[in-house]
């Protein structure tokens, strides 16, 4: 345990306060991931908390990004994200999907990150399905990657695992082809709003999925959904919940585990 630096110590008015010798803190050592399955994995996670939530208030997949949606609102009240946004939009959409897809790192490691994510949205008494549960949509993502040894426990799980520089999945076609322990991220503009985890034949586990417009997905909790139910609008992005217009449009972009 690190022992915190104690403060300044009081002076008469006049006399400055003497300088604190600065501590140096040395960060702890990451311990390496288990290589025993991750089906025998000892957790201590507390129950998920499965109340609604708030859409106004909760920071997972972008619903409480208020200044930014009304930003939105200003911006095409003004006329400067019409027709010209449109088909820049259009023009890169051409461009991206020329790009050839990647393959995991260690694709072994990423397909057991996919069983794990796959077995735990099939069975809630799964040991990891409450972990998954309770974690916020990337974290999820996180965790079967690590429980897996695909990804260090160290790598951010909101910018670390998929950018809005990784190759667009502008279709379901396109969705169907990537691989098991794909990282699918969900766009609006830099922004990432939700991430799931592809088990392959176009399938992708995740928590939170409603706020991407999978109709009776849960609030909270994991599951497994058919990216074909996505509402892709074909100009390479899909239609969405928004959080004060009817809906909003993201990009899904994709990276394999470990990349």
């Amino acid at each position: 345990m690190f022992e915190r630096n104690p403060g300044p110590s009081r002076q008469p008015a006049l006399q400055p306060a003497r300088q604190q010798p600065t501590q140096e803190v040395v960060a702890p050592q990451l311990t390496p991931t288990s290589s025993r399955s991750v089906q025998e994995a000892q957790l201590n996670t507390p129950p998920p908390d499965l109340s609604p939530r708030d859409p106004a208030a909760d920071p997972c997949c972008g619903m409480g990004h208020v200044v930014r949606a009304v930003a939105t609102k200003v911006t095409s009240a003004l006329g400067m994200g019409g027709a010209a946004a449109q088909t820049d939009r259009q023009a890169r959409t051409q461009a991206e999907e020329e790009r050839a897809p990647e393959v995991p790192a260690d694709p072994g490691r990423a397909n057991l990150a996919a069983d794990l994510a796959r077995e735990a949205a099939a069975d809630t008494n799964h040991p990891h399905y409450e972990p998954l549960s309770a974690a916020m949509c990337w974290d999820s993502v996180k965790h079967c990657g690590v429980e897996a040894g695909a990804v260090s426990r160290d790598v951010d799980a909101k910018g670390g695992l998929v950018k809005d520089t990784d190759p667009l999945v502008p279709n379901y076609k396109a969705a169907k082809e990537l691989p098991a322990g794909s990282v699918v991220g969900f766009f609006e503009g830099d922004r990432l709003v939700h991430a799931m985890l592809s088990v392959g034949e176009g399938r992708a586990c995740g928590n939170k999925n409603d706020c991407v417009g999978f109709e009776n997905a849960k609030w909270v909790g994991w599951e497994s959904h058919d990216l074909k139910d996505l509402k892709w609008d074909g100009n390479g992005g899909i239609n969405a919940p928004g959080l004060h217009d009817p809906h909003r449009t993201l990009l899904v972009r994709a990276r394999p585990l470990g990349t």
